[in-house]
């Protein structure tokens, strides 16, 4: 009975990781992955949105 319960969880798994991947690879096709575009060090968004190096004051 244990096994039947762990692999029921372990397709689930599987298929909510095959989801995810496939809305990644959907929103990157699109255009409109935020993936990419989040904050880093040593740059800022500017007035679009999009990463820019940046500049020291």
């Amino acid at each position: 009975m244990i096994s039947i319960i762990e692999s029921i969880a372990q397709a689930e798994n599987e298929s909510r990781s095959e989801n995810i991947k496939w809305g990644y690879r959907r929103h990157a096709a699109q255009g409109t992955s935020k993936l990419y575009n989040r904050k880093c060090y040593g740059y800022e968004n500017d007035a679009d949105g999009e990463l820019i190096i940046k500049k020291d004051e």
